[in-house]
């Protein structure tokens, strides 16, 4: 088998013999591929009812994902979904986004990315 693609490894390592652990990048083993980011707010209006938000992925496929909530205008603080009472799930045509609303009236902002690798 031919050695070739790209490699990227880390300070210090010889691309031609590092192991896989001190390589950054590989072209021989599959990467996440953004397709799509952006950004939207849920605004929880406090009556103890969730509120959701729906983007359209445009994907032929249920797309992996990552996104994160930042709450309440906090330049600082970023928590990852399915924590905080945030939550995402993809379906064949959208990432539907819902916050926990615990009778506090906030606004969030959600920052996402698609992937163009399937979901699994």
């Amino acid at each position: 088998m031919s050695d070739y693609g790209i490699k990227i490894t880390k300070d210090g390592y010889d691309t031609s013999s590092a192991s896989i652990p001190n390589q950054v990048l590989n072209s021989s083993y599959n990467s996440l591929k953004i397709v799509a980011e952006g950004q939207t707010t849920i605004s929880v209006n406090g009556d103890n009812v969730d509120d959701t938000v729906t983007i359209s992925h445009g994907r032929s496929n249920i797309p992996a994902f990552l996104a994160f909530a930042q709450l309440r205008g906090s330049s600082t603080v970023s928590y990852p979904l399915n924590s905080e009472g945030f939550k995402g799930v993809a379906n064949s045509s959208n990432i539907v986004f819902t916050a926990t609303d615990s009778g506090t009236a906030y606004t969030a902002t959600i920052y996402y990315y698609i992937f163009a690798e399937p979901s699994r």
